[in-house]
């Protein structure tokens, strides 16, 4: 990778995600819905051939109903790290669902606490009565229980685990939605300007919402920021309590070059999808949000990948450019603009898809 040392990654994250133009949100609908959600199960029983080819207005929704940010087309948005490039986007500013999406910024602060020794990987962490209650999908943990942090990392990374994800959030943050406030400010800090985080899980709350400019923007810095912890996204499977998980990133499985990172869906979002992708000396972060079925996302993901990875082959000399001195001393800030594809209250449905 071409970038280097201290917080000069956010400058060219910035650099490439302000220059687009994003847009400020209020707060949206705060309560929480009482509804069961789950990543559904992507079959994954065997490991697939590995795919080589190179080649309106703003609107602030503070009802206390359902207020679902949903939409008829996909969002995606590509980026070429090492340049800052902007490969693709398409309604990247779009407020949408992350689902387990949001498990990304629960691992972020988790890696964050093991590198400050504030917790280690070896640790037994306390399974609450409400961490339990966590509808799939999960590794159903027991009330009073205890797990390990290295497994609750592994069983998100994998399973996608709900109760995991509470787990941790309630270790970091005493309880979950104090811990969702610290993702939120977390969020901020790293440039992520339009979303909120309820919850701990991505299980479906109306006032949860984020863009797939701003997932990338998570992605990249949670390579970036732990480069000792991020090797655990590549995990293919994971064994709990004697029972075995394969994981939900089939793109993972099928795409060279591919180091994670997570996949997510409830029935409001659709499928979502964050993968990092390295190829010939590029190293590419891609978003897909809102995909059908899990197999048209991963399908959009190759192609997108496919263009990303062509047209930087086709740059002259690999157009190699580091924007670390150019941007080093620069300060962004972020450029409102009209806010597209806002969804009307009631759109969607946030019930699970068996």
């Amino acid at each position: 990778m071409a970038i280097r040392g201290g917080k000069t990654i956010y400058f060219v994250i910035l650099w490439a995600v302000f220059s687009a133009g994003t847009v400020s949100v209020g707060a949206a609908a705060s309560s929480a819905l009482a509804q069961e959600d789950s990543q559904p199960q992507e079959p994954a029983k065997h490991k697939h051939h590995k795919h080589h080819s190179h080649h309106h207005h703003r609107h602030h929704h503070r009802r206390v109903s359902r207020a679902v940010f949903s939409s008829p087309h996909l969002a995606s948005y590509v980026i070429d790290i090492d340049s800052g490039k902007v490969l693709d986007s398409e309604n990247a500013d779009s407020l949408r669902y992350p689902a387990s999406l949001t498990k990304m910024k629960t691992l972020y602060l988790t890696f964050e606490a093991l590198q400050k020794g504030r917790m280690t990987l070896n640790e037994f962490i306390p399974v609450s009565d409400h961490a339990a209650s966590m509808p799939q999908t999960n590794i159903s943990l027991q009330p009073a229980g205890r797990i390990r942090v290295k497994d609750a990392i592994l069983s998100i990374v994998v399973r996608s685990a709900n109760d995991s994800a509470v787990v941790l959030g309630e270790a970091l943050g005493d309880t979950e939605s104090q811990f969702a406030q610290i993702m939120t400010r977390k969020a901020v800090q790293l440039g992520m300007r339009n979303t909120i985080f309820r919850n701990a899980s991505g299980l479906p709350n109306p006032g949860q919402h984020t863009t797939a400019r701003d997932m990338a923007i998570l992605g990249i810095a949670l390579k970036h920021d732990f480069p000792q912890y991020y090797p655990m996204f590549k995990t293919e499977s994971f064994s709990y309590a004697g029972v075995t998980y394969i994981t939900h990133n089939h793109v993972m499985l099928r795409y060279d070059g591919v180091d994670g990172i997570k996949t997510g869906y409830i029935r409001a979002s659709g499928f979502n999808l964050v993968t990092s992708a390295t190829r010939d000396g590029h190293h590419i972060v891609g978003v897909v949000m809102g995909g059908r079925t899990w197999h048209s996302r991963d399908d959009r993901m190759i192609a997108l990948l496919d263009k990303a990875f062509t047209r930087l082959d086709a740059l002259p000399g690999g157009n190699r450019v580091n924007l670390a001195a150019s941007v080093k001393n620069r300060k962004f800030s972020v450029v409102s603009a009209h806010q597209k594809d806002y969804p009307e209250e009631g759109e969607g449905d946030l019930e699970v898809e068996k």
